[in-house]
């Protein structure tokens, strides 16, 4: 975890996955704060995890006045509509140029090795990304490998 205070991107191009209409980064914190969730995988029970727990918090964000948005870096539709219905209940955009997950490294793509992954998932059993992993099993999804899932994803906290 970084103690760095990184920037957005203020001009990336993001699809809305609603409707697949382009917007304009900055647009989402244009009028009020928001809360950007940029999310590794939706289809992984820990991401989903983290998602639920910021969506627990909805109602103390909307009272501040604070949006709430996730962004992902590809769209498989499948796993969307499942992250949807399961978890997810706010605006979804993707970031196909990965300028978020840009960001969130300083300038380059912040990525798991597989080695490294796989060494903090078998050895580590007390660690907060295995307690992570056990609370993301209660998910009913189908578990997947679909998808890029070594680079990170993280969390912006932007004001207007």
């Amino acid at each position: 975890m970084s103690n760095v205070c990184l920037a957005p991107p203020q001009d990336a191009t993001l699809i809305d996955l609603n409707d697949n209409s382009t917007v304009r980064s900055s647009d989402l914190w244009k009028s009020k704060p928001a809360l950007v969730l940029v999310i590794r995988r939706p289809g992984w029970g820990m991401c989903r995890e983290q998602a639920s727990v910021i969506l627990k918090q909805k109602r103390t964000l909307d009272k501040l006045g604070i949006s709430i948005y996730g962004i992902v870096k590809e769209n498989i539709p499948e796993e969307i509509k499942s992250f949807r219905e399961d978890v997810w209940s706010e605006d979804l955009f993707m970031d196909s140029k990965l300028e978020f997950y840009k960001a969130l490294g300083g300038g380059k793509l912040n990525s798991y090795s597989k080695c490294g992954f796989l060494c903090t998932f078998l050895c580590c059993c007390c660690s907060q990304l295995n307690k992570n992993i056990r609370k993301g099993r209660g998910y009913k999804q189908k578990k997947n490998l679909v998808g890029e899932g070594l680079i990170t994803g993280g969390l912006y906290v932007v004001r207007t």
